[in-house]
C-alpha cells in the first residue's frame, strides 16, 4: 500500500492498493476529514489523456524498443542541431531584416530560432538521451561516485506484535532527515517487509524526491537512508536527469525557457518546410 501526501492544501490524499476486484487502483481522500473523493484503477489511468501523451513521448507505445527508438531519434535530432550551427557559422545571422523579401525574411526566421534555440536543445536532447539509455547511461555515471551508495533495504528486522502506526512511522521518516517533506509512504503487505519512505527537499524538483528512509515496521528504525544533499556526484547527475529534461531543475523560469524554446524548434521546422518548397 502507498499513501501520498498532498504537496497543496488543496490537494487530495492519495492511498494505492490492490483488490481482486478493481486491480490495483488509487482512492482520493480529503487530508482534512478523511471523506473519499473518488476511485481510479490502473487502467483508467493507463487511459488518460495525459497517461497517453506521456507513453507516446517517451515510449511510442512500445514499451522498451520504443524508448530505445525515441533515444535513436533523439540522437538524430542532436546530430541535425549540431550540422544546423555549423552552416549557420559562416553568416552567424542573429537577428531579422525585416526590410527584405519574405524569402529572405523566412531563411532568416530559420537561422534565429536555431541559434538562439540550440543551447537549450541540445541540454534537453542529450538528458532525453540519458533518460532513453539510462540502463547504460546510469552505470557509467555510478562510476563518478566518490563512494559506494548503499543498496535499499527490503526487510524488517526487528520483531513486535504488530506493525507501527502510518503516523508514527512518518514521524520516524521526517525525523531521519529534518527538513525534508513526505512525498510517500509505501506499507508492506504484512510479513517481514521494509517500509519505504520517498522524502523531498524543498530545492529538489521531481514530484517524488529522490532521498529515501527505509523503516523496520515493527520499531521504526532507519535501515536505510539515502540524502540527495549528501549524495556523491554521479548519483546526483543521475537525480537531476528527469528535472534538468522537463525544465523542472530551475522551476517556472526554466519551464518558461524550455516552452520558448520548444516554440522557437516549431518555428524551425515550419520556416525549414517553407525554405525547402521554395529551393530552386
Amino acid at each position: 500500500m502507498l499513501f501520498r501526501s498532498p504537496d497543496r492544501p488543496d490537494y487530495a490524499l492519495q492511498i494505492s492498493a490492490t483488490s481482486k476486484a478493481l486491480g490495483p487502483f488509487t482512492v482520493g481522500v480529503d487530508p482534512y476529514t478523511g471523506q473519499i473523493l473518488g476511485t481510479r484503477t490502473a487502467a483508467a489511468r493507463e487511459a488518460g489523456l495525459a497517461r497517453r501523451i506521456h507513453l507516446l513521448h517517451t515510449r511510442l507505445f512500445g514499451g522498451q524498443v520504443g524508448e530505445w527508438i525515441v533515444g535513436t531519434i533523439t540522437f538524430l535530432t542532436l546530430f541535425m542541431a549540431v550540422a544546423g550551427l555549423v552552416l549557420w557559422w559562416p553568416r552567424k545571422i542573429v537577428t531579422v531584416m525585416t526590410t527584405a523579401s519574405g524569402r529572405r525574411i523566412n531563411f532568416d526566421l530559420h537561422n534565429v530560432f536555431g541559434f538562439y534555440a540550440s543551447a537549450v536543445f541540445l541540454f534537453i536532447a542529450l538528458t532525453g538521451m540519458m533518460i532513453a539509455f539510462e540502463d547504460w547511461a546510469d552505470p557509467l555515471f555510478m562510476k563518478l561516485n566518490e563512494f559506494p551508495v548503499a543498496e535499499l533495504a527490503r526487510e524488517s528486522v526487528d520483531t513486535a506484535p504488530q506493525s507501527m502506526s502510518v503516523d508514527a512511522l512518518a514521524s520516524a521518516a521526517s525525523a531521519a532527515l529534518p527538513g525534508a517533506f513526505l512525498r510517500g509512504l509505501t506499507i508492506p503487505r504484512g510479513g517481514k517487509g521494509a517500509v519505504t519512505a520517498m522524502m523531498r527537499y524543498p530545492e529538489d524538483r521531481t514530484p517524488g524526491g529522490r532521498s529515501r528512509v527505509v523503516l523496520d515496521q515493527y520499531s521504526g528504525r532507519v535501515l536505510t537512508l539515502l540524502n540527495t544533499r549528501t549524495a556523491p556526484a554521479g548519483t546526483r547527475l543521475v537525480n537531476l536527469k528527469r528535472s534538468a529534461h522537463t525544465g523542472d531543475i530551475f522551476g517556472t523560469p526554466s519551464r518558461i525557457l524550455y516552452f520558448v524554446t520548444c516554440l522557437m524548434l516549431a518555428g524551425q521546422v515550419l520556416t525549414g518546410v517553407l525554405i525547402w518548397l521554395r529551393k530552386p
